[in-house]
Parts: structure tokens; sequence; C-alpha cells
């Protein structure tokens, strides 16, 4: 698909894969009996053209966050998009589009890690959080030596130890309340402790009731009586 622009020329819409492969054919393979590429003209403006396009990438999942929020950025300062028609175009929720902007404020190399798939999403808006400086400390500390790749876990406990020192706070999630509490009841810790951890964590996930809450608090206090 193409669209006419000046001078009687035409600027491809649609179809972007299968032109970088002909291209290849016809440079590479065999340049002596190129292929041809059938186009539809289409008359269209450029943000008509624009918007084919991001449909034909989101049809075919060739795009990555970061990618998503340069077209949204484009999208709301070039043709002046809110952010609920953007949200109602990619399918997701306005608060997703909004946290996707804040990747746009991350260094170049960062935002690299995150397309090249180095970087979770959940740890880059996490340092959009922090100073430059401490982002690039931070993804350093959270990198594995053996993967390459950052964990989000440890990216997401400096960004709130930071906050706390500031006098704010971030939100633990379930899965980290029970990697702390499973560190602190592993084999050498008592019982009590370890059945206290369990009941915690199933208290902030709903599945038990006030009352089971304190009646394992209860059980875990004569437990630690008995044992002094």
């Amino acid at each position: 698909m193409v669209r006419r622009i000046e001078d009687h020329k035409v600027q491809l819409v649609a179809g972007y894969g299968r032109y970088t492969a002909v291209k290849y054919i016809n440079t590479v393979l065999q340049p002596a009996a190129p292929v041809k590429l059938q186009c539809k003209v289409m008359d269209l403006n450029p943000e008509e053209a624009f918007v084919r396009n991001l449909v034909e990438n989101i049809e075919r999942a060739a795009t990555t966050p970061i990618d998503d929020a340069h077209n949204q950025r484009r999208l709301r300062e070039q043709y002046g998009w809110s952010e609920a028609k953007i949200a109602d175009f990619y399918k997701k929720s306005v608060a997703y589009i909004s946290q996707l902007r804040k990747t746009l404020v991350l260094p170049t190399e960062i935002q690299q890690g995150v397309a090249q798939g180095s970087i979770p999403l959940a740890a880059a808006l996490d340092l959009a959080a922090l100073p430059a400086q401490e982002q690039k400390e931070a993804v350093a500390e959270a990198t594995n030596p053996q993967t390459g790749k950052v964990v989000a876990e440890t990216v997401r406990k400096r960004v709130r130890d930071r906050k706390i020192e500031a006098g704010g706070g971030k939100s633990r999630s379930i899965k980290e309340v029970r990697t702390f509490f499973e560190e602190l009841s592993g084999p050498a810790e008592s019982e009590a402790v370890r059945k206290l951890s369990e009941a915690l964590l199933h208290f902030l996930s709903g599945k038990i009731t006030d009352e089971q809450m304190t009646s394992a608090l209860e059980q875990y206090t004569k437990s630690e009586a008995a044992a002094a």
C-alpha cells in the first residue's frame, strides 16, 4: 500500500516486510531478474498513513513497548490524540498508556535494553523514578551475570529503599512479601515463624479471615513464650 506525495511520487504505507524481502532478492540474490511488487495507491493524509502503518505493525506484533511509547508520543504531539483515544486504539487502559510515557525519559541505552528484552518493562518503569546516575547504577546492580538480563525485583527494591529514605514509600507485591518470609523462615528458623509467614501471606492474598489471622498470631505468641 502506497500513498501519493509531491512530485508524482509515492510513499510506502504498509507492506514494509514484503518490500524489504523483495529489495534483498533484487539486490543480493537475483539482481539480473528483479521481482516486482504490485502496489495499491491510496489517497491518505500523513495521519491516516501513520495510523495504517501502526495497525499493520500491531497486527504482526512487530513493535516493542519502547516503539509503542514513541509512536504514542507522535500521535499525541503531532496529531493531537488524547490519552483516551490512544488507549482505545491500542486496546489498553489509559493508566497503561500513561505509565508507558515514563520510558521516554529514560537514557537511550536503557530504552534499547527494553527493546532488546534484557530489561523488563516493569523494571524500566521503576527506573524512571531514579535520577540518571542512579538508573545506571541500579541496572548494573540488578543485571544477572549469567543471563545478562536485569532482574526487575532487584530494581524495585532499590527504588523502594530510596523512597523510604526520602520519607515516601512504594507498596510491595505478594511475591516480594513471600520471598521476604521465605528467606526468614528457612530450615534454620522455627516452625512458629514459618507458620506465621504462611498465615500472613494467605491473609494478604485474601485467603483467610481476620479471625483466622488473629488465631495465627496468638499461636505464634504462645510458641515464642513457650520457647522462652
